[in-house]
C-alpha cells in the first residue's frame, strides 16, 4: 500500500494492489499442481508493461506502458510463468467502460538473452487522445553467453504509436564493467529528438557502508545542443537506502537548470 500527497490536492490518494498466489492456493488448498505460476493482481493502483527487462535502461528513464486506467475503475491483472523462460502479463481495468488493456510477454529462451513485447489498447496521451500502442525489446548478455569475467550487455527498445511512427522512441544501450567499474553510452531518439548519454560508475565495497559513486554527461538534441552533466553517490545500511545526485541539464543557464536530488528508502 502506498499513499501520496500533491500540493493543492483536498485530499491525499492512496493507492494500493493485493497479489493473489493463485497457484500456491491451488496446490495448498486442493492438491492440485499447476505446470506455471499463476498470480492475479486486484486494487487501485496504475499498471505496467516492464523497462528493464529488454532494456538496461542505464540513465533509468524508466519509458514503458501504461494501463492508463483510473484508480477507481480497479485496475487488475494475471500474471502467468513458465519458471525463467516466459512470462505473460495481461491487465485491464474492472468498472471501466472504454476497454482499457495491456498484454505483455517476456521471454528468455537462453541464458544472456532476453526479449519482451508489450502491446497497449487505448493509451491516453498528454493532449487526451485515445490510440494504440507497443513496446518491443532485446537485451543481449554478450558476458553471459561467452562465459566471460566482465560484463557487457547489448540492448535496444521502441516504443511507438502504431498509428503515428513519427513520434516513436527508439533506444540503444552498451554497459559493461569490470569488478568495481562499470561505464554505458546510450542513445535515445524521441521523435526525431536525438541524445547521447554517457557515464561511468565505481562501487566501493567498504564492509559496514558501501558506496557507490557515479558520473554521467548527456547530449541533447544536436540541432540545439544542449549538454548536462551529473554526479551522484549512493549507500544502503542495514534496511535504509540513500542516494544524492547533484547536476545541470542545461549548461547554457547553470544557474536556472542545476539541481540537486535526495531520496531515502526504508525498507521493513
Amino acid at each position: 500500500v502506498t499513499g501520496e500527497i500533491r500540493n493543492g490536492d483536498a485530499r491525499a490518494q492512496i493507492t494500493g494492489t493485493a497479489t493473489i498466489k493463485l497457484s500456491s492456493i491451488l496446490n495448498d488448498v486442493f492438491g492440485l499442481e499447476l505446470p506455471v505460476n499463476v498470480n492475479v493482481l486486484a486494487g487501485n493502483q496504475e499498471l505496467y508493461s516492464s523497462d528493464v527487462y529488454g532494456y538496461t535502461d542505464p540513465t533509468g528513464r524508466g519509458d514503458n506502458l501504461a494501463l492508463n486506467a483510473a484508480r477507481t475503475s480497479m485496475p487488475a491483472g494475471v500474471t502467468v510463468s513458465y519458471g525463467d523462460l516466459a512470462t505473460v502479463n495481461v491487465y485491464g481495468s474492472i468498472t471501466s467502460g472504454d476497454r482499457k488493456a495491456l498484454a505483455e510477454i517476456q521471454l528468455a529462451p537462453v541464458n544472456g538473452v532476453k526479449v519482451q513485447a508489450a502491446y497497449a489498447i487505448k493509451n491516453v496521451d498528454a493532449n487526451g487522445n485515445a490510440s494504440n500502442n507497443f513496446q518491443a525489446s532485446a537485451l543481449v548478455d554478450v558476458a553471459a553467453l561467452a562465459k566471460a569475467d566482465f560484463a557487457l550487455t547489448v540492448s535496444g527498445q521502441i516504443i511507438a504509436n502504431t498509428e503515428d511512427f513519427s513520434k516513436a522512441a527508439y533506444y540503444a544501450a552498451l554497459t559493461g564493467g569490470v569488478k568495481d567499474a562499470s561505464a554505458y553510452a546510450e542513445y535515445v531518439n524521441k521523435a526525431g529528438v536525438s541524445t547521447v548519454n554517457l557515464g561511468a560508475g565505481y562501487k566501493i565495497n567498504a564492509e559496514k557502508l558501501p558506496v557507490s559513486l557515479g558520473a554521467g554527461v548527456s547530449l541533447d538534441n544536436f540541432d540545439a545542443l544542449k549538454v548536462g552533466a551529473s554526479v551522484s553517490a549512493s549507500t544502503s545500511f542495514s534496511n535504509i537506502s540513500t542516494q544524492l545526485k547533484v547536476g545541470v541539464s542545461d549548461f547554457s543557464d547553470v544557474q536556472a537548470n542545476g539541481y540537486v536530488r535526495f531520496a531515502t528508502l526504508v525498507s521493513f
